[in-house]
């Protein structure tokens, strides 16, 4: 959705600035939110229908909201969950998100068009492949395999992205697969629901998607600041232009943050797609 509605918002703020944009933004979000509340239930039972909640789950009950985030924080696995999912995320956030455009523009001489359209295509491929994956693992019966499997990709072709100056037709085919590999994160939302208290679901997702934002977020400037450190003067429209080696720099720190992810992945229980019964 974000990235569908970046054309879309991009054409409304010309013709009718920011303000304006971003009040009417703001002001559909509220009516969606009204709407929410009114028509959606916790579970289809509400309507009359069958409900999908897991027998474990009917038999445990919802736990009160202090009781079930302090079981949430209080497990070893969880926070495990939180920086595996987040550390693996960031990277491309932060690179598809804002330092990705004046990269490939600068180092590889592409077109501003041309990189938007790889930054784009990586950020598709995440969202994309979430689903995917998690079919996947629903089939295999196993979570931490197939995720484990991913966040060693996801490093390696990091590591290669950032030690190998490939050609466009190499470039564009390794980030989408960045992309690919990096959306198995969502199969850390289903591990982290199932490792936990099934009346809890509510705050581990809370709290494990907190990550996701969280952490490219924190990494956002931290690359900035290291790009600054590195900046040799230049300006064009009085904007800073940074060096390859500064860039690298920068990014040596999104392949420490991925294989940081394998350590946190690899050290997660394994679930077998079950609900623990605790």
């Amino acid at each position: 959705g974000g990235i569908t509605a970046g054309v879309p918002l991009a054409v409304g703020v010309d013709l009718f600035g920011w303000r304006l944009m971003m009040g009417v933004s703001g002001f559909l979000t509220l009516v969606l939110a009204i709407i929410t509340w009114l028509v959606l239930r916790d579970d289809p039972s509400e309507y009359g229908y069958r409900s999908h909640a897991p027998m474990v789950v009917q038999n445990h009950g919802s736990l009160p909201m202090g009781a079930a985030l302090k079981s949430v924080v209080t497990r070893k696995d969880t926070w495990l969950l939180f920086f595996g999912g987040g550390l693996s995320t960031a990277p491309v956030l932060v690179f598809a998100g804002l330092w990705g455009v004046p990269y490939l523009t600068q180092v590889y001489h592409l077109e501003t068009s041309q990189a938007a359209l790889i930054t784009s295509t990586m950020l598709m491929s995440l969202a994309v492949s979430g689903p995917i994956n998690g079919a996947i693992s629903d089939r295999l019966g196993r979570r931490k395999l197939p995720y484990l499997i991913s966040t060693v990709l996801t490093t390696s072709f990091w590591a290669i992205f950032l030690l190998v100056k490939l050609p466009y037709i190499m470039l564009f085919p390794l980030l989408a697969a960045i992309g690919l590999t990096t959306g198995t994160m969502i199969i850390g939302f289903a591990t982290a629901r199932e490792v936990n208290h099934p009346g809890a679901a509510g705050a581990v997702g809370g709290v494990v998607n907190m990550s996701v934002l969280g952490i490219a977020s924190v990494m956002q400037p931290l690359v900035g600041k290291i790009l600054d450190s590195h900046w040799q003067g230049e300006l064009i429209d009085g904007a800073r232009v940074y060096s390859e080696a500064a860039y690298n720099a920068a990014f040596f720190w999104l392949v420490v943050c991925a294989a940081i992810s394998i350590v946190m992945v690899a050290c997660t229980k394994e679930t077998y797609c079950r609900m623990s019964d605790v």
